[in-house]
């Protein structure tokens, strides 16, 4: 492994810790228990014990991250769905502990508007890195006929990229609608950023 690769793995793990040292920082100052979900209105609905939501979903993160880099790697054998793999886990730790640290310290959170609003932004960076995914059975949009052919793979995952990164820029936009309009926005565009690829793949394997 190249020292840069090296660094960006280190990075990524570090990033994934944040909020547990932030959390272990804060400790005396976080109640027992700290919300750990949102409904789509931005309330909190369910919470965890303090050391489940700073040290162990964390730890947790982490172990996914190794996981997921292995076989990116072993199997794949990609620079690109690995880079899709280091910036998955280490946002996803960022926003859950934003959203779990953050309202007891006091920090004005609205999960409503934030987390469409991050997701949005992850969406856009995993949008720009799926067109250099070439063929590969674990990461990507995996179906029976991209699977079987370069031409159809590459197809699809270069609209799938275009759809995920101004998809991801839609979503980031609608985080800001009323809270029912919201969610029925950001589940329509998801839809079509799942459903449209799929289709459009479907078409060009048949038309080959």
């Amino acid at each position: 492994m190249k020292k840069s690769e090296k660094i960006k793995l280190t990075v990524s793990f570090l990033v994934i810790l944040v909020p547990a040292i932030v959390g272990l920082i804060v400790w005396n100052r976080l109640p027992d228990e700290l919300p750990i979900h949102y409904n789509y209105k931005g309330d909190a609905d369910n919470y965890a014990a303090k050391w489940f939501a700073v040290v162990a979903i964390p730890l947790f993160l982490c172990l996914l991250q190794a996981f997921c880099l292995f076989v990116s790697y072993k199997m794949s054998k990609q620079a690109a769905a690995y880079s899709i793999v280091l910036v998955i886990c280490p946002f996803i730790s960022l926003l859950i502990g934003a959203a779990s640290l953050l309202p007891p310290l006091g920090v004005a959170f609205d999960a409503g508007i934030y987390i469409p609003f991050f997701l949005g932004i992850l969406f856009c960076i995993i949008g720009n890195i799926m067109p250099k995914v070439s063929r590969n059975k674990t990461m990507g949009i995996k179906l029976p006929w991209t699977l079987k052919n370069d031409e159809v793979w590459n197809k699809t995952h270069r609209l799938a990229g275009f759809l995920w990164f101004f998809g991801g820029i839609c979503v980031a936009v609608c985080a800001f609608l009323p809270s029912l309009a919201r969610v029925i926005a950001v589940s329509t565009i998801f839809a079509a950023m799942i459903l449209v690829p799929t289709v459009y793949s479907y078409v060009i394997y048949k038309k080959l």
